[in-house]
């Protein structure tokens, strides 16, 4: 049963890059038809299998899966985020939104949930002070759960930097996400060209040309 999981996980692995299979999403629904009725993690499988096969037309049979994963464990945490993450591509945001602050009262210090409320704030809410709140509870975690993962960091920063409609109490919290890339490599140019970029939001020119010119001598 192990080897039948892993085998369709292999199947229904993607290119990271162009985000096409590199296996045969079919051949892996057999393999998982083939693991226990109740297995979680082949259940977790299918639903991706219909979000990849079936792209918008597989989301009622994806959030099935996810669903049924949910009854059947209702502290899963990937089940719960990952319905968290259908419903926003769906643009439900309220239905996301109660998947991820249900994984937070049963962990506050959960990134994949903060992440996704301060996602909604950011794109949904006007509230600046709130979001750089929030983004500085996500900044925590991060620093507490992988403080050494500097393209979590970097990625972080350049995402929410884009929503600060180039408020300094949000960019503010967005450049420490940069710095904290930049401490952990120090060598990592796309992350110092981020902290440029936002410089030159704030308005900053001397110090964003400074570090322009860090990154070309990085590169």
């Amino acid at each position: 049963k192990d080897a039948c999981r892993v085998r369709g996980w292999c199947e229904l692995a993607v290119d990271p890059q162009t985000l096409q299979p590199l296996g045969d999403p079919q051949r892996a629904m057999a393999y998982f038809e083939k693991c226990s009725p109740g297995d979680t993690d082949a259940i977790m499988a299918k639903s991706k299998y219909h979000q990849l096969v079936g792209g918008q037309r597989g989301t009622p049979r994806a959030l099935d899966h996810l669903n049924e994963a949910i009854a059947k464990d209702g502290s899963f945490f990937p089940a719960l985020l990952e319905k968290a993450k259908v419903m926003i591509s769906l643009g439900e945001w309220s239905q996301a939104l109660d998947a991820a602050h249900r994984v937070l009262s049963l962990n506050d210090d959960n990134m994949g949930a903060l992440k996704i409320v301060c996602l909604e704030m950011a794109t949904n809410q006007a509230d600046p002070h709130g979001l750089a709140e929030q983004l500085q509870q996500l900044l925590r975690s991060m620093s507490k759960n992988e403080p050494v993962n500097a393209k979590l960091f970097h990625r972080t920063a350049q995402l929410f930097s884009r929503f600060a409609g180039r408020d300094a109490e949000v960019l503010q919290v967005t450049q420490q996400m940069a710095k904290k890339a930049l401490a952990v490599d120090p060598n990592d140019g796309a992350a110092v060209t981020e902290l440029a970029d936002q410089m030159l939001m704030l308005g900053k020119y001397k110090d964003a040309s400074d570090h322009y010119g860090r990154a070309c001598q990085i590169d």
